[in-house]
């Protein structure tokens, strides 16, 4: 299931929740994520590539941002992006956004548990734009790209969540 998913556009299902709640995130991460992470590791253009993941706790809310990039698990349009839920009961999957690229910023509308956030999205003949995504139905929307994200007028304000780590120079 999550192999097509991690490939951006190949237009996978993307369920409301996962059928059944993980016990802890780390876990969640291990099996349901990045299970298979030799295998996404590959060799790019200047050597291997490795997997790397990016988190963040969303402030004020029980959510979680998973960002996987690297290796080959992020086509031309960008990564996937995953939002986990933890309640009483474990952490669960309530997004699996395709084609995601950083920043994701906290923007907005939404609810105090779950809020909007806004992604970058290029390509479509596009230069790049921002697309809100918004919490509906029981989930986040599975293709930035697609309605019911939807573009932003600008970059927006926001509380920037996940970016790319900055590379320093010693």
């Amino acid at each position: 299931m999550l192999t097509c998913l991690l490939v951006a556009g190949c237009g996978a299902p993307h369920d409301a929740a996962e059928k059944r709640p993980t016990r802890d995130l780390e876990t969640l991460v291990r099996n349901e994520i990045a299970s298979d992470e030799e295998d996404w590791s590959g060799d790019g253009l200047f050597g291997p590539v490795k997997l790397n993941i990016l988190k963040a706790s969303v402030p004020g809310t029980a959510l979680t941002l998973i960002y996987p990039y690297g290796g080959r698990m992020c086509g031309s349009g960008g990564c996937s992006l995953f939002v986990v839920e933890q309640n009483d009961d474990g952490v669960r999957i309530i997004g699996r956004t395709a084609q995601v690229l950083l920043p994701v910023k906290r923007v907005a509308g939404g609810s105090s548990a779950h809020p909007d956030f806004s992604v970058f999205l290029r390509g479509y003949g596009e230069l790049g734009t921002r697309v809100r995504l918004a919490y509906a139905a029981g989930r986040y929307p599975g293709n930035a790209s697609l309605p019911p994200a939807h573009r932003l007028p600008d970059d927006g304000d926001g509380l920037v969540l996940l970016d790319y780590p900055r590379a320093t120079s010693q």
